[in-house]
């Protein structure tokens, strides 16, 4: 009943909302342009055609215009004479405190200086209105000159598209004042290549041409698409300017399309002329490369030093970085043809040292060279500051408690003189816990940390890769990470090191290989009351033994994001640990390494895929899907490094869950319960321990599976929404005894779906994003089987409480993913 009448409220208040798009505000001869339809539409891209439209509708939600009911009322506070008035009132307030400050001129200039700020502010308030009216919309005010002016853009664009028979008309229907404007398009027959030919005044580019012509985007019984024609043009281009011809431009480059041969097909010719003076273009090649290390800095009286290396001469007043690691990113060198490829990629690779305030490639040509033409190149670079320092600070509220934290960093570049760059980080936080021991009291966790990484710009091998390796990006990286725990049942700590190798064959792709990954953890303080509660031969058990952990790793990262929001991301990592120690187990027949000293060695395989799809459907609606699948098995040893289990639900899986605590599969937790006065476990009448539902102890799994669709759209300003289902669980791999009903089954996995729905609200102000997500449980996989649904359960009763059964709130800092 309780989710009955959340759902008729809402309806209510809907149906409320629908009702009141403020149509009463418009004069009598307008209307409101309240929704425009597309229709016909099949070849082409609906999407594209609606950015042409010369009047849209204004933005709804379910129905309703908010924005615009924000608009009008705002205008109700909304007064331009009272404005303008307020102006002339302080222009002649100013102009006498002006007169009494007499010959104090700095007295003036501050006058006028706030004067001129206000009357600005004011000045814009007057013309677009106040807050309110700038963050609603104005009304749509139905205009039919601004609807032909939109199908003469769409009749263009079809042409462009080779659609040179289409017809586009509209029909209009007006209720209430409202329009609803349909958009009707009879795309016909396009235009399809019949003849594709080639007009070159220079024969040794038109064999250039003809030889690359496996390359070329138009071919024959293409559609005719402009946008094609024009790409064509741009890589003709790009073709002969990598082949020396450093004053080649697009413009001479043409296109001719004849129509007239037969219905529906076109001729066409692309015709390549000379230069400006009919001669044929040039060939250059690089005579002298010149490296300024300091562009931009002038010392008078001083020459900037030469060194040569590698037949660059490279210049500065003070040689910070060994020429050695900067040729190691240069591509253009002497007697080398010309080539923009090769340019910028020198750019980018000069970019990624993260060295320099801004670098450039320039080019002059040798005007008394009587041989073949040649250029002078000069590679321009303006050091950045050597030392950045970075700072934040923060907080969270769980348990019912304020927690802070504060990061600081600091980076030193070029700390040794071959663009390495020193990183060194700082973090420390409190944050609220529900206490392990006492159940309804609430504590601190201390979080401490820090790292100390240091990257090297080529990589760290006993043979020479990195010329080769040059246009990857290469780098060599060694950190060091301490993190320390505090909570009142135990002292925990992990010291881990690293060694990586970062290469990124291109724009999208990265890849990390770290062939050392060594972690000690420590657990050197556990409470006896504590101690005496853990199952030493539990998961959660075991994440207290002393250990080290020896792995390889390698990752995958694929990132097509793009600056409209859209695109896609894909994280594969693979990790395996114990190899030494299997190694070592080789020369001891039959026996197992399983202690290093008192220290626990684990041998384990670790794989996850994390991807991730960004679809854009507005300029401020999104639609974002992702699927997260991980597997982790131990081999020829007991159990697992704690860190290196899946765990499920949280701000960032499965949000109906508090984090750590879905699963494993069906499992249904519990625990004693305790008086919650003496903290006594109670008994029943025969000495048995009463339970119920355990909402604290973490549940890791073996094996993890979870997807998430969400819904991002603006609501207003700078307030954006959210709506989102989450669903996935973990399993166990490994028989489990003290978890019944954990593990993984092919036969039942599905019907162990954990599923939740939920809506957000999220504070974009471009440097923050703060993320505010409720979330219900909608199938409960721990309840038995026909007993799962629980969105009929629904309740906010329990929302901050530790033991929330239905509904969560996760507050975060930026997007779950």
């Amino acid at each position: 009943m309780k989710l009955t009448g959340y759902i008729l409220f809402f309806l209510s208040c809907w149906g409320l909302a629908v009702s009141c798009v403020p149509t009463h505000r418009l004069e009598k001869n307008q209307s409101l342009l309240y929704a425009i339809k597309l229709k016909g539409v099949a070849v082409n891209d609906p999407a594209q055609i609606s950015t042409l439209y010369k009047q849209k509708p204004n933005r709804k939600f379910l129905g309703t215009t908010p924005y615009l009911s924000l608009y009008y009322f705002g205008k109700k506070f909304y007064n331009p004479v009272k404005i303008q008035k307020w102006m002339d009132e302080y222009r002649v307030q100013t102009d006498a405190k002006i007169a009494a400050a007499g010959t104090d001129s700095v007295k003036i200039s501050n006058i006028l200086a706030k004067r001129e700020q206000r009357l600005a502010v004011m000045t814009r308030k007057r013309e677009e209105g106040n807050w309110l009216m700038t963050v609603g919309e104005p009304p749509t005010i139905y205009d039919t000159t601004k609807t032909q002016a939109t199908l003469r853009q769409i009749k263009t664009y079809l042409n462009t598209k080779g659609f040179f028979h289409s017809q586009v008309t509209y029909n209009e229907e007006i209720k209430d004042q409202k329009v609803y404007l349909t958009l009707l398009v009879n795309e016909d027959k396009p235009t399809r290549l019949s003849l594709i030919n080639y007009d070159i005044a220079d024969p040794v580019i038109a064999h250039i041409v003809d030889s690359a012509q496996t390359a070329a985007l138009l071919k024959i019984g293409q559609n005719y698409d402009e946008g094609i024609i024009d790409q064509e043009r741009n890589r003709l281009e790009i073709l002969l300017r990598n082949l020396g011809y450093y004053e080649f431009r697009k413009p001479f480059i043409t296109a001719k399309v004849d129509t007239n041969y037969a219905p529906y097909t076109a001729h066409f010719t692309y015709i390549i002329a000379n230069n400006k003076n009919n001669q044929p273009h040039k060939q250059y090649r690089i005579r002298d490369v010149n490296f300024i290390g300091d562009a931009g800095l002038k010392r008078f009286g001083f020459k900037r030093d030469t060194l040569w290396y590698n037949h660059v001469k490279y210049l500065a007043y003070r040689h910070k970085i060994n020429p050695k690691v900067l040729d190691s990113k240069l591509t253009i060198y002497p007697h080398q043809r010309y080539s923009l490829d090769l340019t910028q990629l020198t750019q980018r690779q000069l970019n990624n040292m993260d060295m320099f305030r801004f670098n450039s490639v320039n080019y002059a040509v040798v005007a008394d060279s009587t041989g073949p033409p040649l250029l002078d190149a000069f590679v321009n670079v303006s050091p950045t500051k050597k030392y950045q320092e970075t700072s934040e600070a923060g907080g969270s509220y769980t348990a019912r408690l304020p927690g802070p934290f504060v990061n600081l960093r600091l980076k030193v570049r070029n700390i040794l003189g071959g663009a390495e760059i020193l990183d060194i980080g700082l973090r420390g936080g409190l944050q609220g816990q529900f206490s392990s021991l006492d159940f309804s009291e609430s504590i601190y966790m201390k979080d401490l940390g820090g790292n100390i990484g240091l990257t090297f710009p080529q990589f760290l091998v006993p043979f020479k890769v990195n010329k080769q390796f040059s246009r990857f990006n290469p780098r060599s990286r060694l950190n060091v990470a301490y993190t320390y725990v505090d909570r009142r049942e135990y002292i925990r700590t992990n010291l881990e090191t690293t060694f990586d190798y970062i290469w990124q064959p291109s724009p999208t792709l990265q890849y990390v290989f770290t062939p050392v990954d060594i972690s000690l953890i420590k657990t050197p303080r556990l409470s006896p009351d504590f101690d005496s509660l853990l199952n030493r031969n539990t998961t959660y058990g075991q994440s207290f033994t002393n250990a080290v952990v020896p792995s390889i790793n390698f990752t995958r990262f694929y990132n097509d994001f793009h600056n409209n929001n859209s695109g896609q991301f894909w994280r594969l990592f693979t990790e395996v640990g114990g190899l030494t120690a299997l190694a070592a187990e080789q020369f001891k027949s039959n026996e197992r390494l399983n202690y290093l000293g008192d220290l626990r060695l684990y041998k384990f395989y670790r794989v996850n895929s994390d991807y991730r799809k960004y679809l854009q459907f507005t300029n401020k609606s999104f639609l974002v899907y992702r699927l997260n699948i991980g597997l982790v098995q131990p081999f020829q040893s007991l159990g697992l490094p704690y860190d290196k289990y899946f765990f499920g639900g949280g701000g960032s899986s499965i949000r109906a869950w508090r984090p750590r605590r879905l699963g494993p599969g069906a499992y249904y937790a519990q625990r004693p319960k305790r008086d919650p006065k003496t903290n006594q476990i109670l008994r029943d009448s025969n000495g048995n321990e009463i339970l119920e539902r355990d909402y604290d102890t973490e549940q890791p799994g073996e094996m993890l599976i979870e997807t998430n669709l969400e819904h991002r759209f603006n609501i207003i300003g700078y307030l954006n929404g959210a709506l989102f289902i989450d669903a996935g669980n973990t399993w166990m791999i490994s028989k489990d005894e003290n978890r019944p009903n954990s593990q993984f089954e092919w036969s039942d996995f599905l019907s162990e779906f954990a599923v939740g729905v939920g809506t957000g609200l999220r504070l974009d102000f471009n440097f923050l994003i703060a993320r505010f997500d409720f979330s219900t449980k909608v199938l409960d996989p721990s309840f038995p089987q026909g007993n799962r649904y629980v969105l009929n359960q629904f309740t906010l009763k329990d929302i901050f409480n530790r033991n929330n059964k239905h509904t969560t709130f996760n507050l975060g800092i930026g997007y779950p993913f």
